[in-house]
């Protein structure tokens, strides 16, 4: 119950700048806000279809490693191939070098205070799983 939680808020920290992410890319593209709303729709709606598969293979027991594995080496994918070079290319503004370097300087820090945040949250949920799994599970009266 307790890895289902971390996951889903791993899942929840991930997603929600991702969509708003890729609404505003959608619209800097040309669309109308109808369309992107439209689209991100679809696509979202495509995730019901691997939610099933997952809950269909989530009740094999020896299952559930692997698809564990599964997911933690797509985030890790993800962190690696497709944030990591965004992260590292720097963004160019219209001002003094001493400027853009200070600039850069801080956006460094706020994406390093941003993913120590993260691991800071899944840190003090796996050191805490079992009272969060009791928090869970017994309802107080």
């Amino acid at each position: 119950m307790t890895s289902g939680l971390s996951t889903a808020l791993a899942v929840l920290c991930h997603e929600l700048p991702h969509v708003v992410g890729d609404f505003a890319m959608l619209l800097r593209a040309g669309m109308s806000s109808k369309q992107a709303i439209v689209y991100k729709f679809l696509s979202s709606g495509v995730s019901y279809m691997g939610m099933i598969i997952g809950i269909l293979l989530g009740e094999l027991p020896s299952v559930i490693p692997w698809i564990l594995a599964a997911t933690a080496g797509i985030f890790i994918y993800i962190a690696l191939v497709d944030m990591m070079p965004e992260l590292n290319s720097g963004h160019r503004h219209p001002i003094s070098d001493h400027a853009q370097h200070d600039s850069h300087l801080k956006e460094l820090c706020l994406q390093l205070a941003g993913m120590s945040l993260g691991t800071m949250i899944m840190l003090v949920i796996a050191l805490h799983e079992e009272s969060l799994s009791k928090l869970i599970s017994e309802p107080e009266y």
